[in-house]
């Protein structure tokens, strides 16, 4: 069996710079398998720049997600295509039963190198996934959330729970008062960004998107038909939210103050229920951590969803 025994440096195969090699030697037989380029300071050096030259003229570091993806995966594949020489190396070199080589070892490298392609994508699929728990279960850090709009004047932000988000359609929504500011904001400008942050996770997810507007209409009378009667309560205050007042106040009627209307007078709040839907236009997903953050940026358009990793 031919062995490949030179440094792999800079894209070939190369004599250590000293010339020197040490044996191989298989653990199972005791017999030298080959000689083998014994590398030294200079050779890491000579690595090391090439590897520098490498990242400096963008053949890697200028490559997009999507085209580091496909190489990565192609290495996986090109591994898996050459199981049994690559297993049956392992096990010469090693000593370990061709059982475990072949079975394990090998495949678990092709498998490392198929996951850290496809893991923007894994990122991806985790944001859905927890924005879904976060409109189930209230305990979710993600059920409460930040929505930013901007109308005629300064910016306004405002807490709002999470009541619908669809991977399919790209959307996510919440409830809210015809009468508020916010829908004042975005009848004039419809751009809208939603904040969310998991403290435990230290995961923060910034979501752009355009609002629309649902009030007294199909989609509104299903969801409302489905809300809970202490949330329909909300929506039967006197006045639009933010109205002034010379004491504090609930906003109720005073008839509702401390109590739970009948069915027919929940029903009035429905002239006031509002659900905004947020068709996405792009996520960026940051993860904080000690040893460095990390972030991702998803574009979407009518045709595609561009996944990019940026800069924390």
């Amino acid at each position: 069996m031919d062995f490949r025994t030179k440094c792999w440096i800079d894209g070939q195969f190369v004599s250590a710079k000293s010339g020197e090699t040490f044996e191989n030697i298989n653990p199972a037989t005791g017999k030298k398998l080959c000689d083998v380029a014994r590398g030294n300071s200079n050779d890491i050096d000579a690595a090391v720049n090439a590897a520098r030259a490498a990242f400096e003229d963008g053949r890697w570091s200028r490559k997009t997600p999507g085209e580091r993806k496909e190489v990565l995966l192609n290495l996986a594949n090109l591994i898996r295509e050459n199981i049994t020489e690559m297993a049956l190396l392992d096990t010469l070199d090693m000593g370990k039963p061709i059982s475990e080589t072949i079975n394990v070892d090998v495949p678990g490298a092709a498998f490392f190198f198929q996951w850290h392609a496809e893991a923007v994508d894994k990122i991806y699929d985790e944001i859905w996934s927890r924005l879904r728990i976060g409109k189930k279960d209230r305990n979710s850090e993600f059920h409460q959330c930040y929505v930013a709009s901007s109308g005629n004047e300064f910016p306004s932000v405002r807490t709002v729970v999470l009541r619908h988000v669809d991977k399919d359609l790209l959307t996510i929504g919440f409830h809210t008062d015809i009468r508020s500011s916010k829908i004042n904001d975005i009848e004039t400008n419809s751009n809208v960004t939603v904040l969310l942050y998991d403290h435990a996770a230290k995961i923060q997810l910034k979501i752009n998107g355009i609002a629309e507007i649902n009030h007294k209409n199909a989609n509104t009378k299903a969801i409302w038909s489905n809300i809970r009667d202490f949330s329909k309560k909300c929506y039967l205050v006197k006045n639009a939210p933010g109205t002034e007042s010379s004491t504090p106040t609930s906003g109720y009627p005073e008839q509702y103050e401390d109590t739970l209307p009948n069915s027919e007078e929940l029903e009035l709040g429905y002239e006031n229920f509002t659900h905004v839907n947020i068709n996405i236009k792009a996520i960026e997903w940051l993860y904080l951590h000690q040893n460095g953050h990390r972030r991702a940026k998803f574009t979407i358009s009518k045709t595609n969803i561009d996944k990019q990793w940026i800069a924390p």
